[in-house]
């Protein structure tokens, strides 16, 4: 299907720019974007993996009152650690 997708969106910018060169370029930017969203979402899952097994084997065993968490937790924990602890620093040198 995704496949489908791709291949009907080739098509239309061939259609509409005509150059294969300018379809080329446009081409490598999606495929850019594509590859870079898939990288940061593994990146997340696996993070989420990590946090899950850090939390259900270090912490529910050695702190009173601390349950065990799901992959989605996890994964939710993770996205709240980064917007709370973002760093809001700017590092211009402007002299």
């Amino acid at each position: 299907m995704i496949r489908m997708i791709l291949q009907n969106l080739k098509k239309k910018l061939m259609k509409k720019y005509g150059d294969y060169k300018m379809t080329k370029f446009i081409w490598k930017g999606i495929s850019a974007v594509l590859i870079v969203f898939v990288v940061f979402i593994v990146i997340a899952f696996c993070m989420a993996i990590l946090t899950k097994w850090l939390w259900n084997s270090c912490l529910v065993g050695s702190v009173v009152g601390v349950n065990e968490i799901s992959f989605w937790k996890a994964f939710g924990l993770n996205v709240l650690t980064g917007i709370f602890f973002r760093t809001s620093m700017n590092y211009n040198n402007k002299k």
